[in-house]
């Protein structure tokens, strides 16, 4: 069963493990572009791109900035999951899709939109690394980034959260992935194609989850073991059961969103 789940995985999952691996070496060990035009600097936003729509993962392409008040503009291209741009709070950052957006006009021809499809702003007071999570939704006018300040999360290491429209992935440390699948129904998808974990309750709510992991030694997604997800009002929280590789005891991680 879970064999299968590997194969429906592989194309997604290879694409960010790939990405996520190259970076946590060395550049040059990444794709080409990012290799040779934009390398990884020593503090930035890392962004975590999932197309909710189409079910792709893009690559971002993040040239040259030349002034610091500029904003960042990151141009999707392949299919690498994600990239580290330079950063600072209040900075802008411009998504463009390459090729570009293209429309047609009034008069029957083809047009380029130079606007970006998705804007953000890094929020004030952010220091260190930002996670943000690029949700793009079929409705244009929703895409946002949500930005998360990547010193609030545990020392288990975990970098990237990508969120999708089946599970919950999360990056530990570059090396591992864990794939957090609902096993009940009680996940549900929002209008807009994203996951609805805001209730308009006042009570609190839990979801179970099956965590499947893999790693650069294993590729194949396994059973790990079983977590829970507690939403309340304003608060989301993701409790990692992690197995210790050397002692072997279980430590529990919790992530507050």
């Amino acid at each position: 069963m879970f064999r299968s789940l590997s194969r429906f995985t592989a194309i997604l999952g290879a694409a960010l493990l790939a990405c996520s691996l190259g970076m946590a070496q060395s550049p040059a060990s990444s794709s080409k572009e990012t290799s040779e035009e934009n390398p990884e600097p020593a503090t930035g936003v890392r962004l975590v791109c999932q197309n909710l729509s189409e079910g792709s993962i893009p690559a971002l392409y993040a040239p040259p900035q030349k002034k610091k008040d500029e904003p960042i503009e990151l141009h999707l291209t392949g299919r690498i999951a994600s990239s580290r741009i330079p950063y600072s709070e209040g900075r802008t950052i411009n998504l463009y899709k390459e090729p570009p957006i293209v429309e047609k006009g009034e008069d029957g021809k083809e047009k380029e939109l130079p606007k970006p499809f998705v804007s953000g702003t890094v929020p004030e007071g952010m220091s260190g690394k930002v996670l943000g999570i690029v949700v793009l939704t079929k409705d244009p006018t929703k895409n946002r980034i949500i930005f998360l300040d990547e010193q609030d999360f545990r020392a288990g290491g975990i970098h990237a959260v990508n969120f999708t429209t089946s599970a919950i992935k999360i990056v530990i440390n570059f090396r591992k992935e864990y794939l957090l699948k609902p096993f009940n129904s009680r996940i549900g998808l929002s209008k807009d194609n994203t996951w609805n974990f805001n209730p308009t309750s006042a009570t609190a709510q839990t979801y179970d989850f099956i965590i499947m992991t893999r790693s650069k030694e294993d590729p194949d997604w396994t059973r790990f073991h079983a977590s829970r997800m507690r939403v309340a009002p304003g608060r989301t929280q993701i409790n990692l059961f992690i197995q210790d590789p050397t002692t072997k005891r279980m430590r529990m991680d919790s992530i507050d969103m």
